[in-house]
């Protein structure tokens, strides 16, 4: 079931672009009325302008699933995102949910996205704006898009097109975002370009709203200093932080090149040292651009100990804190978990790390 405000929101665009409503299998209601003043869509690659744009309010979380295929929940031994999620998050002091999705999988070679998939997506966005969060609407790319974009970029720009027509009536505060982790052949002045197209599509029925990018290297540091962002006011970018790698990613079983298990302590001289240097790197990337910077992606695998997962956590999440830069931790369950779907219970000790609080009961 498609929540109130999503709705409404999508009526509303249905009239406007002139889509049936049988389509979207909804009853016709009285849509509300969503103000939006013009902007320029970005055209090409340079220099940021002064930004109104802002990060996505308070503490964030990641709740995947529908970034997985064949079907949500493949990934996680079949457990799919619940309404009830929302609520225990928002009483968690939670006030933005990060949902990622993957459209590519689910569409034809046109760029045609199964409508059952969006409505979908639509209805988890739904519950969070019914507990009140604020959610990102996270697109997945298939890889083949970063192996080869001159060859599949047209697909990911024909299925924002019809993202963007369809979800321009969405709340305001409801924000996209363009593409995650560009890397390989999405590196550099690519990624920036890609980045650019994207942006124009959604900017043709979305003119104002937040859209979060990501530069390359996987949005690390590194692929942040090689960007170069589009001159558009309204746009975060994303870092991804998971440094140092060969500890956040301990036991790793999807990477061959993963260290083993207790191999990795935390915290350590060199992983502090390059802590600072990061922060100090995003925070002067920053000021010299204009353009927020969120940490958009953090965290460490499961199969670490508690005890120094929570450690890095803590760490970490105080230097964006006194670097100014507002955080999404991945994630809310199961992957990195901070939530424990099997017990139904939070993991206090990277609860604690998050908050500096115990956490709520269930």
């Amino acid at each position: 079931m498609v929540s109130r405000p999503i709705a409404l929101a999508l009526l509303a665009g249905c009239i406007v672009l002139g889509v049936p409503l049988g389509w979207l299998g909804m009853q016709a209601v009285e849509a509300q009325p969503w103000s939006s003043s013009a902007s320029r869509a970005a055209q090409a690659v340079a220099p940021a302008q002064a930004n109104r744009a802002a990060a996505p309010p308070g503490r964030c979380m990641g709740v995947g699933g529908l970034e997985q295929h064949p079907a949500e929940g493949q990934w996680d031994y079949g457990r799919t995102i619940e309404q009830a999620d929302f609520a225990r998050l928002r009483a968690a002091g939670i006030t933005s949910a990060r949902i990622p999705f993957n459209a590519e999988m689910r569409a034809d070679a046109q760029g045609r996205v199964d409508p059952a998939f969006l409505a979908r997506v639509e209805q988890v966005a739904g519950w969070a704006l019914d507990e009140g969060l604020t959610p990102v609407l996270a697109y997945f790319a298939d890889e083949k898009l970063h192996q080869d974009p001159d060859a599949h970029e047209p697909r990911t720009l024909a299925i924002w097109r019809t993202l963007a027509a369809r979800w321009a009536k969405l709340p305001p505060q409801v924000m996209f975002e363009a593409v995650n982790e560009p890397h390989e052949a999405t590196n550099g002045a690519r990624g920036d370009l890609l980045n650019a197209r994207i942006l124009a599509e959604i900017r043709r029925t979305n003119p104002t709203r937040t859209v979060v990018l990501n530069p390359g290297r996987w949005a690390n540091v590194q692929g942040l200093q090689e960007m170069r962002p589009p001159a558009d006011p309204n746009i975060v970018v994303a870092v991804h932080y998971y440094s140092p790698w060969p500890f956040t990613h301990q036991g790793a079983d999807w990477n061959p090149n993963a260290p083993p298990v207790g191999s990795q302590r935390w915290p350590s001289a060199e992983g502090v040292r390059e802590l600072e240097d990061d922060m100090a790197a995003v925070r002067a990337w920053r000021d010299r651009t204009g353009v927020p910077v969120w940490i958009g992606e953090f965290g460490t695998h499961p199969r670490i100990s508690v005890a120094q997962r929570a450690a890095w956590t803590r760490d970490v999440r105080m230097a964006f804190e006194k670097a100014g830069l507002p955080w999404c931790y991945f994630s809310y369950t199961p992957s990195f978990q901070v939530w424990d779907y099997q017990t139904r219970s939070w993991i206090a000790p990277i609860f604690t790390a998050l908050t500096d609080r115990a956490p709520p009961a269930d």
